[in-house]
């Protein structure tokens, strides 16, 4: 593990131990009324996590995407133990900034769940914890002025080639291989275009790839991929 990511690793472990296990009064607490927050306070405590996680994510990511590029194609074991390390440290990453939330408010695991249960159907908690997803925080940095719609649609419709090539050359792929070929594929397209996968992610949401009539090519591309990988259409659930 490179020095400084090591550093923050280690940090985080400390951080998730302290904030576990503290006795210190909470700074901003909050009420739970029969184990439960009100789903205002309930959007507090996401809102809080998702921000303390997007910090770390985006300053960590950038140190593993330099490690991945630095042994994508040149040393594959090597390649593999930094993908899994960053996998690692983006479990501990959300696992602390939770325990950090819930310290800070007063509050205990049991009642974060508990409310997330309550309104776990509720649009704006729904849409509070997507936004707290890996994928989501990925999505909220910036944009280079340079990557254009049109970019955006080339390295979408490349990176979709290239899993359907990396799936025909190993039809027998395994979960734990389907995650090292996500990091593949962003440092193969990073490699070719010179954009990494968080900036990439920003684009996305940018340009609204879900909707956005011009990216109907794309859908249809990425869903033929998801059906490679897991054997099922997500627009087929989604009706």
């Amino acid at each position: 593990m490179d020095e400084s990511v090591k550093a923050d690793y280690e940090n985080m472990i400390s951080q998730f131990t302290k904030f576990s296990t503290t006795d210190e009064a909470p700074v901003e607490p909050l009420t739970a009324t029969n184990g439960v927050l009100s789903k205002e306070d309930l959007l507090r405590v996401i809102t809080n996590l998702t921000l303390k996680a997007k910090d770390k994510l985006f300053e960590s990511g950038k140190k593993f995407i330099a490690k991945r590029q630095e042994f994508y194609g040149n040393d594959e074991e090597k390649y593999r133990e930094v993908v899994m390390e960053q996998l690692q440290f983006q479990e501990l990453l959300i696992m602390t900034c939770s325990a950090e939330a819930i310290q800070k408010h007063g509050i205990s695991n049991e009642i974060f769940e508990n409310s997330i249960r309550k309104y776990g159907t509720d649009s704006d908690i729904k849409e509070a914890l997507e936004n707290m997803s890996i994928e989501a925080i990925q999505g909220a940095g910036d944009v280079p002025e340079d990557l254009s719609e049109d970019k955006l649609k080339e390295m979408l419709l490349y990176s979709c080639d290239f899993i359907t090539g990396y799936i025909t050359e190993h039809p027998q792929i395994n979960p734990m291989e389907v995650m090292i070929l996500k990091s593949r594929e962003s440092d193969e397209v990073m490699k070719r275009f010179g954009y990494d996968e968080l900036q990439i992610s920003a684009a996305m949401t940018k340009y609204q790839i879900e909707t956005n009539p011009n990216f109907g090519e794309i859908r249809t591309k990425l869903n033929e991929v998801t059906v490679k990988l897991f054997g099922f259409n997500p627009m087929e659930m989604q009706r």
